[in-house]
């Protein structure tokens, strides 16, 4: 019995704790859940975020879990949705407000993006955590998934 015991103690004390960030999928059907019972005002885009000149993430410390959530300035050049689809075509600057939990960090995402950016007095910003649930691929997919929703269609997460 105490050989058990100090077997197990001992298992314990080399396996250490294991830590990870445990996230739940994000849908767009979550998301836009998220946005819609939110006090704040949402958009919803499809497009292409560019850091601004100069703009660039901070160095990582040299311990990871030290890292610091930062704000990256950036220009938005894509489509808002409209009634009708994705087809009023804009160019304005937002704000990736990227957050980081311990050693994970969200960031900006790269390529053609549905964005739910959030629309404030001084600008749009983009929520970045480390859980990703305010940008998506804009495949086919995803952009009919938030027409759905933005139009009160189906919009049950799958």
């Amino acid at each position: 019995m105490i050989r058990t015991l100090l077997a197990a103690g001992l298992v314990i004390l080399v396996a250490g704790p294991a830590l990870a960030l445990s996230c739940l999928a994000p849908t767009v059907q979550r998301s836009f859940a998220v946005a819609q019972d939110s006090p704040a005002t949402y958009v919803l885009a499809v497009g292409m975020l560019t850091p601004l000149p100069g703009e660039a993430a901070p160095p990582d410390p040299t311990d990871p879990n030290q890292r610091q959530g930062h704000v990256l300035r950036t220009r938005f050049e894509g489509v808002l949705a409209s009634g009708t689809g994705f087809n009023v075509y804009r160019l304005f600057d937002v704000a990736v407000e990227v957050g980081c939990l311990g050693p994970w960090c969200g960031g900006l995402p790269r390529g053609e993006t549905l964005l739910f950016l959030e629309r404030r007095a001084d600008g749009h910003v983009l929520t970045a955590g480390p859980c990703g649930q305010f940008a998506f691929a804009a495949t086919p997919e995803v952009k009919t998934q938030a027409l759905a929703c933005l139009q009160g269609g189906d919009c049950t997460a799958p």
